[in-house]
């Protein structure tokens, strides 16, 4: 892990106590096997900035132009083990943690279905949950599989994300101008508004959970759907947590985590606060707002 993010790990076991443990050394071992995994994970070449920056420019995330390299052995590789912590750590019923034990990734996995992975995650997900025969009323839940795919998938898109976006320092990420991530188009998870001076007011950087890019997007604008109009736009939060919130969008339906680094007066993790704001997601679901707005 980064130093960011232990830094900020320990800063909530000390503030938030037996409250978040569970949650945390659950995350923490996770986010270790990750970085393990990360290691196997080819970077690739750099690519051209000009070519990059005509890419984003047509609204097309750079992954469609320089794709990562994955191999179906490391890939196979990375779904046992994130299958087999969960089976051992997660905390979940024993019927669960037998069929991800027993899940077959290795005869189901193949190469051209890893070409499509990217194109439509959601696709070659729900296929590999039925495969495994995963329903809502059996042991393996179809959520429980696309957990699996996206925590094994995510470390090995990392460093290619990281060299692709070496070519593009400098670049007003605010010309994006979308909610959907500009290496991988997984949609934002979370969103950050960084401690500026009080004339700037604060930047605020959309967060990828699947390629850990970060962007900068405008202030006031839904993520989810691109609205403007103010009235349509507020935060919800508990009174004595501001630093932490839910923005949401009453036309869209939709709602982004969003946190206030002046208000927590530190730099945060974004991987980390994901994890805390749990609470964050029940007050917006309670209140008629989903993760993606009417695309849910």
């Amino acid at each position: 892990m980064d130093d960011t993010t232990t830094r900020v790990l320990a800063h909530y076991r000390e503030a938030l106590g037996e409250a978040a443990d569970l949650r945390l050394d659950f995350a923490e071992k996770m986010w270790r096997l990750q970085d393990e995994i990360a290691e196997s994970a080819q970077a690739g070449d750099a690519i051209d900035g000009d070519t990059a920056r005509e890419s984003l420019a047509t609204g097309q995330p750079l992954f469609l132009m320089a794709p990562p390299q994955i191999s179906v052995p490391v890939f196979v590789s990375a779904l046992e083990r994130v299958a087999a912590l969960l089976a051992d750590e997660a905390g979940i019923e024993a019927d669960v943690a037998d069929a991800l034990r027993e899940a077959d990734f290795a005869s189901l996995i193949k190469e051209t279905d890893l070409e499509g992975v990217l194109q439509n995650m959601d696709a070659f997900t729900d296929t590999l949950a039925a495969q495994l025969g995963a329903s809502e009323e059996g042991p393996l839940n179809p959520v429980v599989v696309r957990v699996v795919v996206a925590s094994a998938l995510s470390p090995l898109l990392r460093a290619r994300a990281a060299r692709i976006l070496e070519s593009l320092e400098g670049y007003d990420w605010r010309s994006w101008g979308s909610g959907s991530c500009p290496v991988c188009a997984a949609p934002a998870a979370m969103a950050r508004v960084l401690e500026e001076g009080e004339l700037q007011g604060g930047r605020r950087m959309l967060w990828c959970a699947l390629c850990d890019t970060e962007w900068e997007f405008d202030r006031l604008r839904c993520a989810r759907c691109g609205q403007r109009t103010p009235d349509k736009l507020h935060y919800l939060m508990n009174s004595e947590d501001p630093g932490h919130r839910a923005h949401v969008c009453e036309e869209c339906h939709g709602y982004l985590k969003t946190v206030f680094e002046r208000d927590l007066q530190m730099v945060t993790s974004p991987r980390v606060e994901d994890v805390i704001t749990l609470e964050i997601d029940a007050v917006a679901r309670s209140n008629g707002f989903s993760p993606l707005g009417d695309e849910d």
